[in-house]
């Protein structure tokens, strides 16, 4: 393909990182209400980061690479935003937020794992 990343090369994952992205949206807004008062993020910053994830697993297609970069740059940040609120608040947190964050992690470091598949197949397939 002249004009895009051909899913077929066996090398794309963008399915994945996308379901990877709703679980951990679905998982943020179900939560957030409840524990919105004792998080050290403003509601509209977890609001936000929501919406994007949501619009990043939206334009996730195998056309487009910039939007593979977006799911790496977005995975990225999220694993370790939510890796480290888990680990400085595990003393602090209630166990119920620690497993939400720890869980929320793991989700994200999934779905780095597989943009990274995604963003080095594209670049593999280019040379």
């Amino acid at each position: 393909m002249a004009n895009g990343f051909n899913k077929y090369a066996g090398h794309y994952y963008g399915d994945v990182v996308r379901q990877l992205f709703i679980a951990g949206g679905v998982i943020m807004v179900l939560t957030l209400p409840f524990y919105k008062y004792i998080l050290s993020v403003p509601s509209f910053i977890m609001v936000l980061a929501i919406v994007i994830i949501d619009v990043a697993a939206g334009l996730t297609n195998p056309r487009q690479a910039w939007v593979m970069k977006l799911d790496l740059g977005i995975s990225l940040i999220a694993a370790t935003v939510f890796e480290y609120h888990a680990v400085t608040g595990y003393e602090t947190q209630t166990e119920p937020l620690f497993w939400i964050t720890q869980g929320l992690a793991v989700i994200f470091f999934f779905a780095l794992y597989f943009s990274i598949k995604s963003v080095r197949g594209a670049f593999l397939q280019g040379k």
